[in-house]
């Protein structure tokens, strides 16, 4: 799978995303931006089906700029949900979809639903989350512990990009594709999107070069 990381703070949401989109194989085909914002504050990433992910999220998109925040959340987002539980044949196409946003009402805050059942997930169910947000590749804890953020950084950006970092650099099967070789699939770049009163901003931190029509190759766009 990809991979995104989201902090939630007092006044603004940091979101992390990367940009590989791959095929069943795990061969990169093309790098995108995996963020889709609104004209209000509010912005959704995806994993899985890149195509599921796209097509939902820019209707999430269209419905938060019709409805505003508070109305998408309150009541536009459950409709939807329930429109694409009535379509069906969700199993065979795995996404998982994350919603960052800021409201006077609400703050800041972060939502997200899937398409599947997973454990005590309910598919379609959408759930408010904890403040801090981590979805990709398993890497090891102890990793997040070796963390120092340089003096006088912004140590929210910083360690979103480590923790992206620490997710490529870690094999990983597709969403919903257990049995699938374990590959690298966190690849192209990493944008960190905040999402606060004043909008939504989009800013490229990292690009990889990863080459589309090959595998991804973290030691080799690093050396």
């Amino acid at each position: 799978m990809s991979a995104f990381v989201s902090f939630t703070q007092s006044d603004r949401v940091v979101l992390f995303t990367d940009g590989a989109a791959y095929d069943d194989d795990g061969v990169l085909r093309a790098v995108v931006d995996k963020v889709y914002r609104a004209t209000v504050p509010l912005a959704i990433t995806a994993l899985g089906n890149h195509e599921i992910g796209r097509r939902i999220a820019g209707f999430i998109v269209k419905e938060a700029n019709r409805l505003g925040v508070d109305g998408l959340i309150d009541s536009g987002l459950n409709l939807l949900l329930s429109g694409l539980i009535e379509i069906g044949g969700w199993e065979e196409q795995p996404t998982l979809f994350h919603i960052a946003a800021w409201s006077p009402l609400r703050g800041a805050f972060h939502v997200g639903f899937q398409t599947v059942d997973e454990d005590d997930i309910k598919a379609f169910q959408l759930r408010e989350l904890a403040d801090s947000v981590i979805r990709g590749p398993e890497f090891p804890i102890e990793l997040a512990a070796m963390f120092e953020p340089s003096p006088g950084g912004d140590a929210v950006a910083e360690f979103g990009s480590f923790c992206m970092g620490a997710m490529r650099n870690t094999m990983s099967v597709p969403l919903g594709r257990p049995d699938a070789e374990p590959r690298y699939l966190v690849g192209g770049h990493v944008d960190m999107t905040v999402v606060d009163g004043s909008g939504v901003r989009t800013e490229r931190v990292i690009d990889w070069q990863d080459r589309c029509g090959e595998f991804i190759e973290p030691m080799r766009s690093a050396a």
